[in-house]
């Protein structure tokens, strides 16, 4: 089986999905992302740059401070995000 370090490989990986998951509620869900995929597997990217977004040496903020953030610019009052290392 491909890993999700091959995207390149995910487009083309063929994956018995009725055999796999048969009996399960998301076989639908999972059949349709499929043919998604199998639909956008021959279109080009409308965008084609090495332009790095947010390089990881420039990110200083954890998790939990990016997601406190968020909740305080939304107004969400949910309990914070932590990860438990």
């Amino acid at each position: 089986m491909k890993t999700c370090g091959d995207l390149r490989g995910l487009a083309h990986a063929r994956f018995d999905l009725g055999r796999r998951y048969k009996g399960w509620p998301v076989l639908k869900k999972l059949q349709y992302v499929e043919g998604l995929m199998q639909g956008l597997a021959a279109v080009p990217p409308k965008v084609v740059t090495r332009e790095e977004i947010d390089p990881l040496p420039d990110l200083k903020k954890t998790l939990t401070e990016h997601y406190a953030r968020k909740r305080a610019h939304y107004g969400r009052t949910a309990r914070p995000f932590t990860i438990r290392t």
